[in-house]
């Protein structure tokens, strides 16, 4: 009878320690990549909430913006992860590097993050890379979230994700966008206070660069004949300079008009013992950022960009 209820006893801490170990949830870690050795794929699934429809537009919709703008999308969508260790954000941002969504030199990388739960503890998040920020902004990502909102407060979880992917590819298939992304440049729009700030230093560089003529202008105008010919015809040291006191000397200009002669005196500064300096040689350190392996992610980072809410 003991030895029953010690194996009773037994079962129920094993049962429990595997409940414990399940209510745990996912870590970044642990989180199926879908662009592993024998796969090259956008969505990590491992609960099945997308159907075979659902996960094939997914697939097109990541696709194009891969070929098009050269943007990568990875869809997460979990039943749960560890709540304990982290919240949504810090969820995002590790698996985010982790895998290092987006190319490694423009981070241009966008995670779109679910985790089911108890009403109120569901989660949605996109997710951005550094290079994203500014297409999609925090606001831009949270206009995106609200669209979806109905589908997933209803639990059509896959249709909300679909939603945002819409909203991924409206904002980043546009012309601009992609001259941005694939160019590095996009038209700007006029900008009326960058207009008059630059309108008010040219005016000030056209001012400074009249006086400075003016200034030259007068120091040659000869004030016998008016006409600006004057020029240094001549020096003649009155005083040495020193170490311990300036010097003077006086400047001849005549004028090439009229002949007409002044003489200025100047004062020489003192002499100064200087010594050439040879500063010693610096040489920088490169500093290379980890790489992310990743499977076959294009290696980018986030710096915590996007927006997420829990429902």
């Amino acid at each position: 009878m003991r030895k029953h209820l010690k194996i009773l006893l037994l079962f129920i801490v094993c049962l429990c320690s595997l409940v414990q170990l399940s209510a745990a949830g996912y870590v970044p870690a642990t989180v199926p990549n879908p662009k592993g050795p024998t796969q090259n794929g956008w969505i990590s699934d491992p609960a099945g909430y997308l159907s075979a429809a659902q996960a094939a537009q997914i697939t097109t919709a990541c696709t194009n913006l891969k070929n098009h703008v050269d943007v990568e999308v990875a869809v997460v969508m979990l039943p749960d992860y560890d709540r304990q260790r982290y919240d949504r954000l810090t969820f995002c941002q590790e698996l985010f590097n982790l895998w290092g969504i987006g190319g490694r030199e423009r981070n241009t990388g966008v995670l779109v993050f679910f985790a089911d739960g108890p009403i109120g503890r569901r989660d949605i998040r996109i997710h951005t890379g550094g290079g994203m920020e500014g297409l999609l902004t925090d606001y831009a990502c949270s206009e995106m979230i609200d669209d979806a909102y109905e589908y997933l407060s209803a639990g059509e979880y896959g249709n909300g994700v679909l939603k945002i992917m819409e909203g991924l590819c409206r904002r980043l298939l546009t012309p601009e966008a992609q001259a941005e992304l694939t160019l590095g440049w996009a038209p700007k729009h006029f900008d009326e206070e960058g207009f008059v700030a630059q309108m008010v230093f040219l005016t000030f560089l056209f001012v400074a660069v009249w006086l400075l003529c003016y200034a030259y202008y007068r120091a040659r105008k000869c004030k016998k004949c008016g006409v600006a010919t004057m020029k240094q015809t001549g020096t003649k040291i009155i005083k040495q300079a020193t170490y311990k006191s300036c010097g003077k000397e006086e400047l001849t200009f005549t004028c090439a008009c009229c002949g007409h002669t002044i003489i200025k005196k100047h004062i020489i500064p003192r002499l100064t013992r200087t010594t050439g300096y040879t500063g010693s040689g610096h040489s920088g350190r490169g500093f290379s950022g980890g790489g992310f392996s990743g499977g076959s992610w294009g290696g980018g980072h986030s710096f915590g960009g996007g927006a997420g809410r829990g429902f």
